[in-house]
């Protein structure tokens, strides 16, 4: 069993590795975890090729080693090579992140399990403040497949990159730094539509819908702060 889960979506692919080391953890092999950022490449060579000597007796769980991975050329080459055909192993590899194409291929010898958020989300956040109808038929149909804090926290993402292009941020965190050019032009025009004390308010409601979710303060389900959320920014843009 060779399985790679990534993907962009991380409450999902993070959901689907915590179930497969449960599944693993009532079986009877040994179950090891391994972080790829504090392993060499070499010492998880050791570890696959020892793996295989005990007969299929240990599964292992490696965390953004292919992401970890920086090398080019041959060295690079080898490793995924390696990964690829090693055999007789219970491997499963777990990436913080989406793995190309081109890298997956090349270890197609794993079971690639890849979860993408849906086009649907990125649609149902870009279109915030636009028509308060649209977002909460869009609401409706994502939470059919989606858990809503995931939900939340993809409106408070957007809300934060739209603070930081009205602002014209040069700097910001990584997935602000990531993005490309007609990325944050769209950003940019969705932002202009808003003034700044009306974003600034909604990312404050954000924050207080979040500790109060966290503490169970709130008087409302998440799903019902979501609704109430839109409201408020369907209000602030037009208002």
């Amino acid at each position: 069993m060779k399985i790679l889960i990534h993907g962009n979506h991380i409450t999902k692919s993070r959901q689907e590795r915590l179930d497969l080391l449960d599944e693993a953890k009532k079986g009877e092999k040994e179950v090891r975890i391994f972080d790829g950022k504090n392993v060499s490449l070499g010492e998880v060579k050791d570890l696959l090729a020892s793996q295989s000597l005990f007969l299929g007796s240990q599964i292992i769980f490696i965390d953004d080693l292919i992401g970890k991975i920086k090398l080019r050329g041959k060295a690079k080459n080898e490793t995924l090579e390696f990964l690829n055909e090693t055999s007789g192993v219970d491997v499963i590899l777990w990436e913080g992140k989406e793995i190309t194409k081109g890298v997956v291929k090349r270890i197609n010898s794993f079971e690639d399990r890849g979860f993408k958020i849906p086009n649907l989300m990125f649609k149902f956040v870009d279109g915030l403040g636009v028509n308060i109808g649209e977002s909460g038929d869009l609401l409706k149909e994502l939470l059919i497949t989606e858990d809503p804090i995931f939900i939340f926290s993809m409106i408070v993402r957007q809300i934060r990159l739209l603070l930081l292009v009205a602002g014209n941020g040069d700097d910001g965190p990584s997935d602000y730094k990531r993005l490309a050019s007609w990325q944050i032009g769209k950003l940019r025009s969705q932002a202009f539509s808003f003034n700044d004390e009306g974003l600034r308010y909604i990312f404050e409601r954000c924050l207080i819908i979040d500790g109060e979710t966290k503490t169970g303060q709130s008087s409302y389900n998440i799903k019902i702060s979501i609704e109430r959320l839109l409201v408020d920014i369907y209000r602030r843009k037009n208002g």
